[in-house]
């Protein structure tokens, strides 16, 4: 039970850093290509 209480936050840090990571870096490469 300890484990899931656990993962749980880990698992949503971890979307939240991958997603911002992921919006930083996919609207950089389209831009380039634009310009």
């Amino acid at each position: 039970m300890k484990t899931r209480k656990t993962l749980i936050p880990l698992a949503a840090a971890t979307a939240l850093a991958l997603a911002g990571c992921g919006g930083g870096a996919t609207p950089a490469p389209p831009q380039d290509d634009n310009r």
